[in-house]
């Protein structure tokens, strides 16, 4: 699970070139991300949460300030909040990368930080348009 997580958000960097039926592009306060059919958005706060309308799959996308904090003291501050593992370095995106569980279901979390902001991906569940989604992910 955890290389098919890698490989997943190693595409962010990457437009893809499947052809998914896609409901429209969706352009929040700091990013814009395509949201395909039988998917719905919502946002709380900085929190972007992406779900498959049959429930097979979620992604959380967050986009904040760091407030100063380093990169590694921010996964662990995330991991411990969410009961989650001790986070390791991912050598690939030069962030960290943590799971944890909510009763059966386990997560996968990504950190990284660019400038001032960090960028906490979460993807629960499997689907195949996951990896279109992350790939369409754009900053602004």
């Amino acid at each position: 699970m955890r290389t098919k997580f890698t490989a997943t958000l190693t595409l962010l960097a990457f437009c893809l070139t499947a052809s998914l039926a896609f409901a429209g592009v969706m352009s929040f306060p700091k990013f814009k991300v395509n949201v395909p059919d039988g998917w719905e958005a919502s946002q709380e706060g900085p929190t972007v949460i992406l779900a498959a309308n049959d429930k097979s799959a979620s992604i959380s996308i967050t986009i904040a300030e760091t407030e100063g904090m380093a990169i590694k003291d921010l996964a662990m501050g995330f991991s411990q909040a969410l009961s989650g593992s001790e986070p390791q370095a991912d050598t690939e995106s030069g962030g960290y990368q943590f799971t944890f569980k909510k009763g059966a279901v386990e997560s996968d979390a990504l950190l990284t930080v660019e400038g001032k902001n960090y960028l906490l991906l979460v993807v629960t569940g499997e689907n195949p348009q996951i990896q279109n989604i992350l790939g369409s992910l754009e900053e602004k």
